[in-house]
């Protein structure tokens, strides 16, 4: 089952890098403004639907599966 997780990621990775180069050709700057935008506004999954997310998520976190800063945006 993981096997088959993580291909499905890599083939979300090498679709979202596709198109990512495919739009860079057509707007470099608007692309580039996106992603600084999406990289300074970036939330959790989760974080507006979630009841009791942020606990929740600084419990994996700390478990080792990401950062807590990634859980707190700081």
């Amino acid at each position: 089952m993981m096997n088959r997780l993580a291909k499905d990621e890599n083939n979300h990775m090498i679709f979202y890098r596709s198109l990512v180069d495919a739009v860079l050709e057509v707007d470099q700057n608007g692309v580039i403004d996106a992603i600084v935008d999406t990289i300074i506004n970036f939330q959790m999954p989760g974080h507006s639907g979630i009841e009791n997310f942020y606990p929740r998520a600084m419990k994996i976190a700390l478990g080792g599966i990401y950062d807590p800063p990634i859980v707190t945006g700081k």
